[in-house]
């Protein structure tokens, strides 16, 4: 098995080549005068089942693309096999139609990622798990909780309650929740399909001198947690953490968080960033070898 790194990913194919004790190849990359993806195997693959690890954040056409190029190009080269790692899959949130008109992305997304040649794919958090039957191969989401609780374990926390900014997280607030062994509860969010705008409605939830995790699959522009970190700090809460497994951070998302009080902003490495703290490589090497 041999792993190759996406040019969104380096990092974490490199960990995780190191994790599963194989071979990490090399690719040349670059970006041609007029904007196109330009990349080269370095190394024969021929006969070999080789694993592509490419993130599609932003860009995430860019990215995108330099995965299919990627996939297409070993299957292309005689690699006899190729698990793809999508560490965070874009258009995923657009899994149905919401409005009259629009295309359903993320079931195209997966249908055009599974006829490209993989056998296998995995990624993290997926936004709705039945994305996962578009593929048409064998796909998995993977949890991040486990990697999520061991970071917050290593942390002097004090009394916790953990929120989701919205139902939809709801899942992983009461996964973490049982993890850490305490509280959680959510607020209702609503978002209106046209301007966007983000409106909550405020639950009665007891967070008053207690340090509070507010988690999500993904953050984007920070509008859902920071309407939910501001209602918190008015309900008493000590202080308001926002983590997640996909931080996006579009535009000035940061500003809009921390002008809303919240104190610390940490994601995993599915999207490298600074706020990257907790690495998903020992998931993924475990799931790798678990599909052998």
């Amino acid at each position: 098995m041999k792993i190759i790194p996406g040019p969104a990913s380096t990092e974490l194919a490199r960990e995780t080549a190191k994790l599963l004790g194989e071979e990490l190849l090399q690719t040349e990359t670059k970006r041609f005068p007029d904007g196109e993806t330009y990349f080269r195997f370095l190394d024969d693959i021929r006969g070999e089942h080789v694993v592509v690890i490419q993130s599609t954040g932003p860009p995430q056409d860019n990215n995108l693309l330099a995965l299919l190029l990627l996939v297409h190009t070993a299957r292309d080269l005689g690699a006899e096999r190729v698990t793809l790692v999508v560490p965070y899959l874009a258009y995923a949130r657009q899994d149905q139609r919401f409005r009259s008109g629009e295309p359903v992305s993320a079931k195209y997304v997966a249908e055009m990622i599974g006829r490209s040649g993989v056998s296998r794919v995995y990624t993290f958090e997926i936004h709705k798990e039945h994305i996962l039957d578009c593929f048409g191969v064998p796909a998995f989401s993977l949890s991040t909780l486990p990697v999520i609780h061991k970071f917050l374990s290593g942390l002097d926390m004090g009394d916790l309650f953990v929120v989701a900014p919205d139902r939809g997280a709801e899942r992983l607030a009461q996964g973490l929740s049982q993890l850490l062994g305490t509280e959680y509860g959510w607020i209702e969010k609503f978002r209106d399909r046209e301007s966007g705008e983000i409106t909550i409605s405020k639950h009665n939830l007891d967070v008053e001198n207690k340090n509070v995790i507010v988690i999500d699959d993904m953050i984007s522009t920070g509008g859902t947690i920071a309407k939910a970190a501001r209602y918190l700090l008015e309900s008493g809460a000590k202080k308001v953490l926002a983590i997640c497994t996909h931080l996006l951070l579009v535009g000035d998302a940061e500003k809009r968080l921390r002008e809303a009080g919240v104190e610390e902003i940490i994601g995993t490495n599915t999207i490298p960033s600074k706020f990257a703290k907790i690495s998903v490589a020992p998931l993924l090497a475990e799931a790798i070898k678990d599909g052998l």
